[in-house]
């Protein structure tokens, strides 16, 4: 997965972006930039957003698993992974292509 696709997916998955955009002197929002991908990868409600996407695109719909548990779950795992391979001397970009 690229920064732009990540993005992508935590607003299908409806993350608020307004939580991540940087606001500037004049308290008006500027648009998506690096400074604001940085602040979404902090964000667990984004990693949350992201799971729920590939959730429905991957996991069986059968009820066995509800969406919030998996969601919760999956940005607590990606978090985790994403500061242990910062880390280990990694980049976000090179963390999200293991996705």
């Amino acid at each position: 997965m690229k920064i732009k696709e990540f993005i992508e997916k935590g607003i299908e998955g409806g993350y608020d972006i307004k939580r991540a955009l940087v606001v500037n002197k004049d308290d008006e929002y500027n648009p998506i930039s690096m400074q604001s991908s940085d602040k979404m990868f902090l964000d667990p409600k984004a990693w949350e957003a992201v799971g729920k996407v590939d959730f429905k695109k991957t996991m069986k719909q059968d009820g066995s698993i509800k969406i919030e548990d998996y969601c919760k779950e999956y940005a607590q795992w990606a978090m985790k992974n994403m500061i242990e391979h910062l880390c280990e001397g990694g980049t976000i970009e090179s963390y999200l292509e293991t996705l």
